[in-house]
Formats: C-alpha cells, structure tokens, sequence
C-alpha cells in the first residue's frame, strides 16, 4: 500500500485568488518495489504554486510489519527526509532518489 501525504497551507490575495503552498510532501509504502517505482519526474507538480524562496520538505519512507532479512541485513523500517527550499528541490529529489536507489539495490545484492 503506497500512501502519500500532502502538508501545505492556503494563501489568499488581495484579488481573492486562492496559492496552495506545500511545505511537505511523503511517500510511505510498505513494499520495496513501489519506492523502486515512484515517479521522481513528477514531483516538480507538487510545489509548482510554491514561490523559489518557500521551506519545503520531502520524505519516503518504507514501514514493513515484520523484519524482512536480506543476507546478512534486517531491514524493518526506514525513512529518508531532504528539506530546502522549492528553488532546490531537483537536487532534494536526486538526493532521495539515490538514497531508496541504493537501499533497495542493497537489499537486492543480499
């Protein structure tokens, strides 16, 4: 089961026009291949009404009921977090794509 959790806060301008920010953004999943599947490519539409200067924060994280042995290694729950600013989230992004990359290629190897 993937579940995706959207933190944000509404803005209202004098024109009356309504600016959804998002401030955090995560992905929770109990199975490994979804992370290994997530669409990083996508995620630049979650903060498109942020301004460049907004705090943002981006998570995964993988909760598994029970501890699951890859090799020599246990794995029974983690979770990866960037925070920055909007202007930055491609590199926010590449960073946790690297980290659930090589998690889950660890957890391949074993």
């Amino acid at each position: 089961m993937l579940l995706i959790l959207v933190m944000g806060y509404v803005t209202y301008a004098q024109e009356k026009s309504t600016k959804l920010t998002v401030t955090e953004f995560e992905i929770t999943s109990e199975n490994l291949q979804e992370l290994q599947e997530i669409d990083w490519n996508s995620m630049s539409e979650v903060f498109e009404g942020n301004k460049p200067t907004d705090s943002i924060r981006i998570s995964v994280a993988y909760k598994n009921q029970e501890e699951q042995q890859l090799g020599k290694a246990y794995i029974k729950d983690f979770k990866f977090m960037v925070s920055g600013i909007t202007k930055d989230q491609k590199t926010l992004v590449n960073t946790l794509r690297n980290l659930i990359s090589t998690t889950t290629n660890f957890s391949h190897k074993n």
